[in-house]
């Protein structure tokens, strides 16, 4: 009873899910809530992540609530495809999805990005807030190059290092997959002493 998944951030800005996670943590106690797709909530006033500028006022509105009512955030980093179609007609099944493009082009361009994040939710909320919070790096397979999960674990070093700037406290975890998989054994070989090493695994 620790935490909920409600899939993509902008659901939170519906009134019905609003009062329904208020009235599930009073009935069930849950603490976390679980979304991703939070980069549709920003806007970006240059393609240049260097020097950019964000506006986070729609995300400010959502952690708002989250914290008015005490709900520490889970937050999936990824681009994770976004369902179009699920329905089945007698012994048909159809399923399609849109595949959400990487904005980042390179991992300095994704930490400059989460540095500016860590930055302003440290000023909003204070560092101790923010070291409460727990974000995932979902392995996006088009990091992946056969075998060699360098590409992946770069965007997660990238990640890991802009995040603990802000609260050395927060959690990073990698993953996102199946432990029956065969890619499970490779990823934990694969970090080696390169990279960061997450502080969960998902």
């Amino acid at each position: 009873n620790r935490m909920i998944n409600i899939g993509r951030a902008e659901g939170i800005f519906y009134a019905e899910m609003r009062e329904q996670l208020v009235q599930m943590r009073k009935e069930l106690g849950f603490r976390y809530i679980r979304f991703w797709s939070i980069y549709d909530l920003v806007t970006f006033h240059t393609n240049q992540f260097q020097n950019a500028e964000y506006n986070f006022s729609r995300l400010d509105r959502l952690f708002d609530f989250l914290c008015e009512n005490s709900f520490t955030p889970f937050i999936e980093l990824g681009f994770k495809p976004t369902l179009l179609v699920n329905i089945t007609e007698g012994e048909h099944h159809f399923f399609r999805s849109e595949q959400k493009e990487n904005i980042f082009e390179t991992p300095e361009d994704y930490e400059n990005f989460l540095c500016a994040f860590a930055r302003h939710y440290c000023a909003r909320y204070g560092k101790e807030e923010f070291g409460r919070w727990y974000f995932e790096q979902w392995l996006d397979p088009r990091q992946v190059d056969h075998h060699d999960y360098s590409g992946y674990w770069r965007y997660f070093s990238a990640a890991f290092r802009a995040l603990k700037k802000g609260s050395g406290k927060i959690r990073l975890g990698c993953g996102g997959f199946s432990v029956t998989e065969d890619i499970y054994k490779e990823l934990l070989h694969s970090w080696g002493d390169t990279f960061c090493t997450p502080d969960f695994l998902s």
